[in-house]
């Protein structure tokens, strides 16, 4: 009797999705951080670069939820990582948790903007939520490290690169390459759900 094959698993395709997302930041305000990114071309590009970077308006009215559909997109993967260890990696769980709620909470200003009047707080708040968002990716890359990866695993490549660009994105400044780093872990992390890596906990030792 013939088996059929399986296939990869399915959840690949979010952290696929989320890696597009963020390629689209520049032209389409899907992701959570297309504010944030277009407030630090104005700060930061303009003065030291003249300009040469931008990023593309668009017509509030049509595109005011597409932030809140982004959080979603960016959230799962890790979520889909994290349950693999039955959610016994508490710290990574945590920091995927924090993680998202953070980019509801940046999708939410995205939101409140396009219907409400411009206001200076708003940059704050999107800057506060920014480094607080790269805060939890590097606290995400940190707690993955306890989890046993076998030989060839992409696991702890995709945590050195969780650390460096949540460190980047905390410090505001280096949001360009945080953002870019981040990009590169969804696209390690599709790698990962496709191949089927799984994380396995460190045994634990016997109290007493």
């Amino acid at each position: 009797m013939l088996r059929r094959r399986e296939g990869p698993p399915r959840e690949w395709w979010s952290a696929l999705f989320s890696a597009i997302a963020l390629a689209l930041i520049p032209r389409v305000p899907l992701a959570p951080f297309f504010g944030v990114t277009a407030r630090w071309v104005g700060w930061f590009a303009e003065s030291f670069l003249g300009g040469t970077i931008t990023v593309a308006a668009h017509d509030a009215s049509l595109v005011a939820f597409l932030p809140l559909i982004g959080a979603a997109l960016l959230s799962l993967p890790f979520f889909y990582l994290v349950a693999q260890a039955r959610w016994r990696l508490k710290a990574a769980a945590w920091s995927a948790g924090a993680f998202a709620v953070l980019l509801v909470l940046l999708a939410g200003i995205e939101i409140a903007e396009s219907f409400l009047a411009a206001d200076a707080w708003w940059n704050i708040g999107r800057m506060a939520l920014t480094c607080a968002a790269g805060l939890s990716i590097a606290a995400l890359g940190i707690g993955l490290r306890r989890a046993e990866a076998r030989a060839g695993s992409l696991i702890p490549v995709l945590c050195v690169v969780l650390l460096s660009s949540g460190v980047c994105i905390a410090s505001f400044v280096l949001l360009p390459a945080g953002l870019l780093g981040l990009l590169v872990s969804y696209v390690l992390l599709t790698g990962v759900l496709f191949r089927g890596e799984h994380l396995e906990t460190p045994p634990q030792e016997p109290a007493g």
